[in-house]
């Protein structure tokens, strides 16, 4: 078995940007939600590509000092800091438009492996070497699987 999904092809489909949303979301009309284009690889040819590349470059974010995962952790604790202790600072919220829009894939696979190269040894890397994650990088972002209008 090749292990491909019947549904596949893929289609393009969507995914709701609720923090978007103000209110309760079940007022929101159809029409005013705001979406994200997806298209999903789970049944692809590239589908444990993908999985295999997420285990090796998911536990590179903790060493990301703008990587947040867990925004409400993070407010929890600033709420708990004393108010004195905060005298003197300010804080910032943006809501960024199109933040990666403008990087190329060859720039995304050169910053994964300068963060790569950098942490190797302190991953799981499953006795792979960076030269094999380059190659799965470059498969995973240069190949892609759908159809659009019936083609």
């Amino acid at each position: 078995s090749s292990g491909i999904n019947a549904e596949w092809p893929l289609r393009p489909g969507t995914l709701p940007k609720t923090h978007k949303v103000t209110g309760n979301i079940k007022n929101v009309r159809l029409k005013d939600l705001k979406v994200r284009p997806i298209v999903s690889c789970s049944g692809s040819p590239t589908e444990k590509i993908g999985i295999l590349t997420a285990h090796l470059i998911t536990p590179l974010l903790k060493f990301l000092p703008m990587n947040m995962s867990n925004i409400h952790e993070h407010l929890v604790a600033l709420n708990a800091m004393e108010r004195a202790s905060l005298v003197g600072y300010k804080f910032y919220t943006a809501d960024v438009s199109a933040l990666f829009t403008n990087v190329t894939i060859d720039m995304c696979i050169s910053n994964i492996l300068d963060l790569a190269h950098n942490h190797w040894h302190e991953i799981n890397n499953l006795g792979l070497k960076l030269e094999d994650l380059k190659d799965l990088l470059e498969v995973g972002f240069t190949n892609t699987f759908l159809i659009f209008n019936r083609r």
